[in-house]
């Protein structure tokens, strides 16, 4: 995966892994367990939600592994959930060395999933996807100029796609709340303020969130 070339996905029965992670720590001496305990002790130090006894819950067990997944950020993670019924779930990680990936895979579940990009789900219960967007970015931009770089990779490591940044952008424009490095609105040619692949190497503007 370091040179870019290589990319994993990972089919895990997640829903079973989060039904056993307790008794699996508890119950040191069943072997039947062992795999699933030696994965928890690798990538989760003792202090962490997934080494403690209460009980997590589903969404928030997928994004631990998938943040374990990362190697502590070295690699590009994603995930997505499957759904069977009441009580399954099953989940892909997506695994990748370069952001290009990242970007088309993104891209892949949003198209299947156009209220969350998360995955399938038998009852969507969870906010509107792009909602769960606007507050961290607006921390990421408010009184620190960006540039479309930066934009771009925030915006895919939240597991979003820059159109949906876009939105959120043009409505801090249009309310005059977003300038750019000499303190005037932003003005951008690109409907997506260049967060893309194609800019992802060159800056194209800097921008600031005001209040």
């Amino acid at each position: 995966m370091k040179n870019g070339d290589i990319e994993i996905v990972l089919f895990l029965p997640i829903k079973q892994m989060q039904r056993f992670s307790k008794i699996a720590q508890e119950d040191e001496e069943n072997k039947s367990y062992e795999k699933l305990r030696d994965f928890i002790y690798q990538f989760f130090p003792e202090n962490h939600a997934m080494r403690q006894s209460k009980k997590i819950e589903i969404h928030d067990y997928i994004r631990y592994v998938k943040e374990a997944l990362s190697f502590d950020d070295n690699y590009f993670t994603t995930s997505y959930y499957i759904q069977r019924d009441k009580a399954n779930y099953y989940a892909l990680f997506f695994l990748t060395s370069h952001i290009y990936g990242l970007d088309r895979i993104l891209d892949t579940k949003w198209n299947l999933d156009k209220l969350e990009g998360r995955g399938f789900q038998l009852n969507q219960t969870l906010p509107f996807g792009i909602n769960r967007l606007e507050e961290p970015l607006k921390q990421f931009v408010l009184n620190n100029l960006r540039t479309n770089i930066d934009l771009y990779k925030f915006v895919l490591i939240q597991e979003h796609l820059p159109i949906h940044a876009a939105e959120i952008l043009k409505k801090w424009n249009d309310e005059g709340k977003l300038v750019d490095e000499n303190g005037q609105q932003v003005k951008s040619r690109s409907k997506i303020y260049y967060m893309n692949y194609k800019n992802s190497k060159e800056i194209k503007l800097k921008l600031k969130l005001i209040e």
